[in-house]
Parts: C-alpha cells; sequence; structure tokens
C-alpha cells in the first residue's frame, strides 16, 4: 500500500495508480479514504478499469452504510459487463438490505405516497443472477424467500430444493427446503394410478406411506440443516414435529399389519414408532436447551408427550408441566390450545382434566392482558 500512497503523491491523476491505492485502503478497512481515490478515478475516465472500479467502490460504500449510492455503482457494473454474476448478485443483496431497513418516516415520503414495493425489483435482480448463472445457490435462495412472500407454493419449493442442489453446505437452504415440505400436501395420483386403484383396490399401507412423503424429504433436509448449523434451536423443534409425525406414521401402519396378521411388521414398526418418538421429544428438547424460553417449542413438546407418549401416567403430567411452561415463555394462543386434537386427550380425562383447564383459564387471562396492554393509547 506505501508503494501505491508514494505513487499517487508523485502522479495524483494516474487511474492505474490511484484505483490501486483505493482498493489497498479498501482492503485495509479504510474505506472512507478508498471512497475518495476510486471516486477520482471516475472524475478523471476510468476507461477500461471503469468496471472493476465501480464494483470496488460499490464494496466501499456497502461497508459505509451507503446502500442507495452502492446499488446505483453494482447497477452500473452490471450495464458495463453484463455477465458479471458476482455484480448482478450484489444488485439483489443490496436491494434487500435497502427493503430491509426501518421504514421511513410519513414525512420523508412526499404528498404521503406510499413507498414503491421492493419485491418486483428484488426478484428481477435474482432473475438476471440465474440467467447468467443458472447454479447460483443464493440467488436460488432469495427467490424463494421473494416466492414465499407471494404464496407462490410450487415455486418456493422449487427454488428451496435448487438452492440445497447447488449448495448442500447452505443451512438457510435446507432449512427452508424442510420447512416448506412439512407444509405440502401429498401429491395427487395420476389418471393411471387412480385406474389401477379401481381395479385391484386401495392398499392402506401405500396411502399412509404416500402422506407421509413429505414428511420423511423434510426430516432428512432438517438433518442436514443440523449438521451445518447444530445450534438452529428451529430446525431441532422442527425436526421434531415431523420426527412425532412420522412416529404417527408408523403408529398407523403397524395397526395395519396387524389387522392383515402380519405381526413381524407389526413388532418392526413398533420398534421404529419407539425410537422416533425417543428422538423427537430429544429433538424438542435440545430446542429449548438452545434457546430456554422458547415457548412454541414447550408447547411442542406437551403435543408430543400426549400423542405418542403414555398420557394417562407420567406423560399426562409432564404435558401439562410443558403446557404451562409455554405459557410462562410467551405462548399466549389459548384457543390453539383448546382447538388441538393432540391436547383432547388431556381436555377428556378424569384425572387432567381439572389442571388442563386451569391452564388453559390462565392462559386466557395473560393472553387478554397482553392483548389489552397492546392496544393501550399512549400519552402525548
Amino acid at each position: 500500500m506505501n508503494y501505491y500512497a508514494k505513487l499517487v503523491r508523485h502522479q495524483p491523476e494516474d487511474v492505474s495508480a490511484l484505483y490501486n491505492y483505493g482498493t489497498a485502503l479498501y482492503n485495509a478497512d479504510r474505506y472512507a479514504e478508498a471512497i475518495i481515490h476510486l471516486e477520482k478515478c471516475l472524475e478523471l475516465g476510468a476507461g477500461d478499469y471503469e468496471p472493476n472500479i465501480r464494483f470496488n467502490l460499490g464494496l466501499c460504500l456497502e461497508v459505509s452504510g451507503e446502500i442507495d449510492q452502492a446499488i446505483q455503482q453494482f447497477k452500473q457494473t452490471v450495464a458495463l459487463i453484463p455477465d458479471d454474476a458476482e455484480a448482478a448478485s450484489k444488485v439483489g443483496a443490496m436491494l434487500q438490505a435497502r427493503a430491509d431497513q426501518p421504514p421511513r418516516a410519513a414525512s420523508s415520503t412526499p404528498g404521503g405516497r406510499r413507498e414503491k414495493d421492493p419485491l418486483p425489483e428484488i426478484m428481477l435482480a435474482w432473475e438476471r443472477v440465474l440467467a447468467i448463472d443458472p447454479e447460483c445457490a443464493e440467488a436460488h435462495l432469495r427467490l424463494g424467500l421473494a416466492y414465499e412472500q407471494q404464496d407462490r407454493t410450487e415455486d418456493t419449493l422449487n427454488s428451496y430444493l435448487a438452492a440445497t442442489k447447488f449448495d448442500p453446505s447452505n443451512a438457510d437452504a435446507a432449512y427452508n427446503a424442510a420447512r416448506r415440505l412439512s407444509l405440502q400436501l401429498p401429491k395427487e395420483k395420476t389418471k393411471e394410478e387412480k385406474a389401477l386403484e379401481a381395479a385391484t383396490g386401495v392398499d392402506p399401507s401405500d396411502e399412509i406411506k404416500r402422506a407421509a412423503a413429505p414428511s420423511e424429504r423434510a426430516i432428512s433436509l432438517y438433518r442436514a440443516a443440523l449438521e451445518l448449523a447444530p445450534e438452529s434451536s428451529d430446525a431441532h423443534n422442527n425436526l421434531g414435529i415431523e420426527l412425532g409425525k412420522y412416529a404417527l406414521t408408523s403408529i398407523q401402519l403397524a395397526q395395519v399389519a396387524r389387522k392383515e396378521r402380519r405381526n413381524d411388521d407389526a413388532l418392526f414398526l413398533d420398534a421404529a414408532t419407539e425410537a422416533r418418538t425417543e428422538e423427537a421429544v430429544y429433538q424438542i428438547d435440545e430446542a429449548i436447551r438452545i434457546v430456554p424460553h422458547y415457548g412454541a417449542a414447550h408447547f411442542n413438546m406437551a403435543r408430543v408427550l400426549v400423542e405418542l407418549g403414555d398420557w394417562r401416567g407420567a406423560d399426562g403430567e409432564l404435558a401439562l408441566d410443558a403446557l404451562e411452561a409455554a405459557m410462562d415463555n410467551g405462548y399466549l394462543d389459548a384457543g390453539s390450545v383448546e382447538k388441538d386434537p393432540s391436547l383432547a386427550r388431556l381436555r377428556d380425562s378424569l384425572t387432567l382434566k381439572k389442571r388442563f383447564i386451569a391452564v388453559l383459564n390462565d392462559m386466557s387471562m395473560r393472553e387478554a392482558a397482553a392483548l389489552s396492554s397492546s392496544q393501550s393509547t399512549r400519552p402525548f
């Protein structure tokens, strides 16, 4: 850097020296000085250096918090080199960064007009990246997040899955793909499949497996996400939920096996149910270990204990303990608790009903108090 500093002192209008010195200043985290020298390059006429100068200037402006100016420099870089995927990605990232900033005060918008929705421009930027580099995992991930905001279910899932395909080490992509898969309904049967069933009858086991297929894929992706980010409380919690659903699938398959007198299969499925139940409890417990105040995880623990545990015995009391912990940690949705089919057994139990109703009433009062507090007016 000292070499370029001396060169600039002796040749203050040498674009090459200014560019190299500005880049060296950027690498030394001296962003304000770097901006001055790179802008001077542009004033003097950058020539062949212009794309690199504008890109590096954009980087300096980005770390300096000048998002709007950074966007303009990255856009101009792309205008000069249309197939520059890195610069195009920077445009998308900076547009998203601007959209994520706190909303501006109403007075800053002339005439009280609503600000333009940033999502279409963000999507266009990432689509441009994919036109240059179809295997850019970050672009697929960002488009998935945008599609999700637009409730484009299939596009959302496909984008997340593409991101995991092109970058298996991307924990966010694996987590989001798993999350969307857990919401997916089984694929609709083809005409051929429906015709075959009409001729031969429906196999109950096949029906159960079809319903469980999205959950099975989600479990695999949550495991991948946790390998990359072991302390993700959300991934642990959601994996626990999916394992619980999968354990219920094993119970259903075991019932079919017993009905068809396939006792060995039934015993195997019983063992699978027990293993999945234990892991479901473990994963949700891990989420609580990482974030002790994770109210939703405490709630999910209650559901798993009732659905898959010995709810008439110790697990019933533990489930009520978990419900109380959920409430104490901010889970205040009494309506969901009351209507939850997993918890119906507690509500209908002769021994647990009284405590369940007490917890529900306490949650309802806390929920009402929280709502009243949020709606109260502030004094001038």
